[in-house]
Formats: structure tokens, sequence, C-alpha cells
């Protein structure tokens, strides 16, 4: 089983109504990618947090992480819904022992 993790934080000038919009976006879009087994996302507790978003999802193995990473709806989603909102963002890629 393979995590992919990304954390992130939005710019400054985001408003919270476009936070409200990436956070379904995230969930609608993502989880509809069939090689997605699960998905979660993440606020921090504490508002200084070095990161203050993520989210997370599980793959059956790397060949399924890599259909997820090329799929158009994946990229789509990246290059009009996270990037022009994010200050930050740092992905990581385990497999679960």
């Amino acid at each position: 089983m393979i995590e992919h993790i990304v954390l992130f934080n939005v710019k400054p000038e985001t408003s919270q109504g476009k936070v409200d919009e990436l956070i379904r976006k995230t969930k609608t879009t993502l989880s509809k990618i069939p090689t997605v087994k699960d998905l979660w996302i993440s606020k921090s507790l504490k508002p200084d947090a070095r990161y203050r978003y993520t989210f997370a999802m599980r793959f059956t193995d790397e060949k399924a992480l890599q259909e997820y990473l090329d799929h158009p709806d994946h990229r789509r989603y990246a290059k009009e819904a996270l990037i022009p909102l994010t200050s930050e963002i740092v992905s990581f890629d385990y497999e679960l022992v």
C-alpha cells in the first residue's frame, strides 16, 4: 500500500470561501479517480504550523499511484485549482510497512 501526502499553505490573500471551494474540489475530483482508495483532508490545529493544510490518499501500489499522477483529472485539478491558490506545497510518497 502506498500513501501520497500533500502539505500546503494557501496564499495570504485567499479568502475562506476559496479555501472551502478548494477543499470541496479536492474531495469531489480526486476521490473519483479510480486508483484512489482512500482520501482525507486535514487542517492543522495550530495556526502557525509550517503547513496549514494537508491531503493524503492511499493506493494499492506504485503503478496505481502513477496512474493517478498521470490522470487528466488530477493534472487539471492541480493546474486549475490547487497551484493557483497555494504559496507553498510539498508532497511525499511512502510505502506502508
